[in-house]
């Protein structure tokens, strides 16, 4: 990893951290040479596998999904990885029998935020972070995603920015009108990472569907 020294990109959340993954490697991929863990890999054993044997030589950011069953385990995540930039999806009761609390969730899902190279992070609103290098977005914090809709054709939504301006972003091969959060997550980090905002939503209007995940099948 030493060796190959891509911007790191680490992603977590109890809900959609796969499919914030997907959203954000197509994304990315329209401007640069990019790696994600595959499938739902997302343990330390698995990442320092697939680190040893598939990150490319030529790889410009690397994203990896964090899982965890336990405190401590996304913080071994991170003092491996040392990612630049974070993201933390929505927090719910997925794995509510391994932490018992959501709050015990909430500060497991934090320990991404303590990267000693971190440059910036987006959080959403109920992971119960706020702070410096530290982005909120949400339905009614921070950066807003209002007028979220899905239909079999789709969903689109529009996203309020911290410097007042407005823009809608359609996604036709996605499902599930949550997803404007794990897009919205996605988009947020290529926009931090040099997109603009035009190719950001002609990139979000080919995000194909997640394997498993509401997958949208024509026949």
């Amino acid at each position: 990893l030493s060796e190959i020294r891509p911007i790191v990109v680490a992603i977590t959340a109890s809900f959609g951290k796969t499919s914030i993954k997907n959203f954000a490697a197509h994304i990315l991929s329209k401007k640069y040479r990019l790696y994600a863990t595959p499938a739902s890999v997302n343990t330390k054993i698995g990442i320092i596998k697939d680190i040893n044997e598939h990150l490319p030589q030529d790889a410009e950011i690397y994203i990896v999904e964090a899982g965890a069953r336990q405190k401590g385990d996304i913080a071994e995540i991170v003092s491996l990885v040392r990612p630049k930039y974070a993201l933390i999806g929505k927090i719910g009761e997925a794995h509510i029998e391994y932490f018992k609390s959501i709050e015990n969730i909430q500060s497991t899902k934090a320990e991404i935020l303590g990267s000693d190279e971190l440059k910036e992070a987006f959080v959403f609103e109920n992971s119960g972070q706020s702070g410096e290098k530290l982005t909120v977005f949400g339905y009614t914090d921070g950066i807003t995603i209002n007028n979220a809709a899905s239909t079999l054709n789709g969903v689109s939504f529009e996203l309020s920015f911290d410097d007042g301006q407005t823009h809608k972003f359609e996604a036709p091969n996605i499902l599930g009108a949550f997803n404007a959060i794990n897009i919205t997550a996605a988009v947020l980090l290529a926009r931090a990472l040099g997109m603009d905002i035009e190719s950001i939503k002609r990139a979000v209007e080919t995000l194909p569907s997640v394997a498993h995940r509401l997958q949208k099948i024509v026949a």
